[in-house]
This record gives C-alpha cells, sequence and structure tokens, in this order.
C-alpha cells in the first residue's frame, strides 16, 4: 500500500504520494477559503494521475486544516511532521523553524526518536510568518519568487522595526518617500523577519 501526505495549510495546499519514502507525485495549490475542497480535488488528481484507488494508500493529514480533510485515515500535526521529517532526513539536527502562513514556530526535538521535546511559536500577529512576507512583496511590487534575490543585491540593509505587519507596510512606503533603494528595503525585510524568528527560538 502506497502512502499519501495532505498538508493544508493556511495559505497553501500540498499532497504528496510515497511509495517506499520514494516520492512518486506531488501536487500543490492555494488553500483558499475551502480547504475541503481543495485538498480533495489535489487528493484525486494524484490518484487518477497514477492509476489508483482510494483503497490503494493510507492517507495522513496534517497541517492548519488537518481536521476538516475526512479522507484521511490519521492525522497528525505540523509540529509532529516537521519533528519526523527532520528525523529521518537530518538525523543529526535537534531543533528546526518553520515560518508558515499564518505562524512561526521553532521545535526542539529528540536525536534518538525524532519526538517533540519544546517548542515555541508566534501566532498573535503574522509578522515573521509567510503572510508577513506576502504582504511585504505587495508593497515593494515584487513576487515572491523574486524578493530573496532582490535582497542579496543590498550593501545597505533598511532598518525596519515594527513588529505588527500593518504598521511594517507603512514603514516599507515611509522608506520609499525617503529614496531608499527596493533592495536594501528587501534586505530589511529579511532581517526584520530573523530577527523575530531568532528571538523566538531563544526562548
Amino acid at each position: 500500500m502506497k502512502l499519501c501526505g495532505v498538508d493544508v495549510g493556511s495559505l497553501e495546499t500540498k499532497v504528496v504520494l510515497l511509495d517506499d519514502m520514494n516520492i512518486l507525485d506531488y501536487r500543490v495549490a492555494r488553500s483558499t477559503y475551502d480547504f475541503k475542497r481543495v485538498g480533495m480535488d489535489l487528493f484525486k488528481t494524484i490518484l487518477e494521475h497514477n492509476n489508483l484507488k482510494r483503497s490503494d494508500v493510507f492517507v495522513i493529514s496534517t497541517g492548519y486544516g488537518r481536521n476538516i480533510v475526512d479522507f484521511a485515515d490519521d492525522r497528525i500535526t505540523e509540529i509532529t511532521a516537521h519533528a519526523r521529517g527532520a528525523q529521518y532526513f537530518f538525523p543529526e539536527v535537534n531543533s528546526v523553524i518553520d515560518i508558515g502562513g499564518q505562524d512561526s514556530k521553532a521545535i526542539v526535538i529528540s536525536k534518538k526518536t525524532g519526538s517533540v521535546i519544546d517548542f515555541q511559536m508566534n501566532d498573535k500577529c503574522a509578522a515573521g510568518t509567510g503572510r508577513f512576507i506576502e504582504v511585504m512583496t505587495g508593497a515593494l511590487e515584487v513576487s515572491i519568487q523574486q524578493i530573496g534575490e532582490l535582497a542579496l543585491k543590498s550593501n545597505n540593509p533598511a532598518s525596519i522595526s515594527s513588529t505588527c505587519t500593518v504598521f511594517a507596510e507603512s514603514e516599507v512606503i515611509s522608506l520609499f518617500a525617503k529614496g531608499t533603494k527596493k533592495e536594501d528595503i528587501a534586505a530589511g525585510i529579511h532581517k526584520s523577519i530573523a530577527r523575530r524568528v531568532a528571538g523566538m527560538a531563544k526562548r
């Protein structure tokens, strides 16, 4: 029997088909407002593309919307999924940082078992998350794919001190008004996220 993982994130839904831990197929789509439909559509596409029936796969769901995946055989939290995945691929690692769509997590795991020892979450504000990056790319008028490359061109990263997404966006607009280069603002955004996540990890 093959294994199918369904990760329903707050921004994107991912479905992957495995056979003996080898990836056979995968699909990614925006979660939109209808988590259940998107997950089911991707799952059906995977089955059809690989000539499989529902009974041919064991389905595990995880992520923000894992509990609404009613066709799942089992469910685990994304924190547990990160821990097990990290331990499988990188046995020497004992910590994981996940910057998700709506929250960020710092996870401490056991090197021996891959189980979660402790974790911290930033779930009260979008700053330091994928959503924060999306808002900032809108302010910079660049795509998600472009902002990292743009930031690497900076020689003088701008200082972005706001810890709130709304205020940070206003801060970016003010930097534009002062003539700050776009690449310096992009680098400042990345430094702001890194500073916030590092502070969370230290706790």
